[in-house]
């Protein structure tokens, strides 16, 4: 269980920060001003960014999906067991295949139980609507990750203000880093 932190308490996950040149962070990081690691930023994808390279109901965001993709060469980039099990449960063969294909070049993270807690923290605090638990334990996985973004095309529950700022203020109340929540599209503008 999170235990909740009074100020001054720095919890059960002290911050951590390293002063890094704003060159080494790509532009939607470093605009934000994030202060983070001097490594590779560190990524995760929920399942809609694989579904997308593949959607053909959306050219333009399909295009945008496969220009991202040619970019994670640049970073740490994971996805969870969740990620697999949602691929999996596509009724789609072709679609399935093609989406465990790009998983297999990824990186992959089990779903805790610190991630299902998190998760649950979000839900209940209503920083992601209770319809859509499976993208809280998506934004929870990325968050336990030390992840400095989820990238996501679920622009109903994920990728809005609201939730944005909702998430980092219960990172921040439990001790975890400040976490971006973005399309593939934003990273295009680097």
């Amino acid at each position: 269980m999170l235990a909740r932190t009074g100020p001054g308490d720095p919890g059960p996950r002290a911050k951590r920060a390293v002063r890094v040149g704003r060159r080494s962070q790509p532009r939607f990081l470093a605009g934000l001003g994030l202060m983070v690691r001097s490594r590779r930023q560190r990524l995760y994808l929920d399942t809609s960014v694989l579904s997308a390279y593949f959607d053909g109901r959306s050219p333009e965001r399909r295009a945008l999906t496969v220009l991202f993709w040619d970019l994670l060469d640049r970073y740490d980039t994971w996805i969870s067991d969740l990620v697999l099990a949602e691929i999996s449960a596509t009724d789609d063969r072709g679609l399935a295949d093609g989406m465990l294909r790009l998983a297999a070049g990824l990186q992959t993270s089990s779903v805790g139980e610190e991630a299902r807690v998190l998760a649950r923290e979000y839900l209940v605090s209503g920083a992601v609507p209770g319809s859509a638990s499976v993208d809280a334990v998506h934004v929870a996985v990325a968050t336990v990750l030390e992840a400095d973004a989820v990238v996501s095309w679920n622009l109903r529950h994920l990728v809005r203000q609201r939730t944005r700022d909702s998430v980092n203020l219960i990172n921040s109340r439990f001790g975890y880093r400040p976490l971006v929540i973005t399309t593939p599209a934003e990273f295009l503008e680097e």
